[in-house]
């Protein structure tokens, strides 16, 4: 379907339904534009990124997303933050982890090990908390939001 046009494939089709196939197509083509942009946006992030760059790009992305992006930052052993530029350690297998800092043992919570600190987390978490829940293919692309980037950690932006 890449390589034929919308025209053509109408044509193709008896009349009385071309009208319909072609909303029908022209939603499918938008929907492939959006999804091949968010998907950009993630392997863009799994680098490290200055806070203007993400802050270009938010209105764009969303809390599935977001969680896309600290996974593939994890996987590289890099912060999930793509702000920061840490890496990270192996994940641990261990089912409970010693915090010296607080004098607490807690399981252990796989998600906070994708970040060096704390502070990162807290940061990725502040973010995906405004992002929008539905994806950019599944919402109006003129859905604006203006984001609180003053909650963020300053160490890593």
């Amino acid at each position: 379907m890449e390589n034929m046009n919308i025209d053509e494939i109408l044509n193709k089709l008896p009349c009385n339904v071309r009208e319909s196939a072609r909303k029908i197509l022209e939603q499918k083509k938008e929907e492939k534009l959006l999804r091949d942009k968010v998907h950009k946006h993630v392997c863009n992030l799994i680098e490290p990124v200055n806070i203007n760059e993400i802050e270009k790009i938010l209105n764009e992305l969303d809390k599935t997303t977001w969680t896309n992006i600290v996974e593939e930052r994890a996987i590289s052993l890099l912060c999930g933050l793509p702000t920061c530029s840490n890496s990270i350690d192996e994940p641990k297998k261990q089912k409970y982890i010693i915090d010296f800092e607080d004098m607490t043992i807690h399981e252990n919570d796989s998600e906070k090990l994708k970040f060096c600190s704390k502070d990162c987390w807290k940061s990725s978490n502040y973010l995906k908390s405004q992002l929008f829940d539905q994806p950019l293919w599944l919402r109006s692309t003129k859905l604006v939001k203006k984001f609180n980037l003053s909650g963020l950690s300053k160490q890593n932006l």
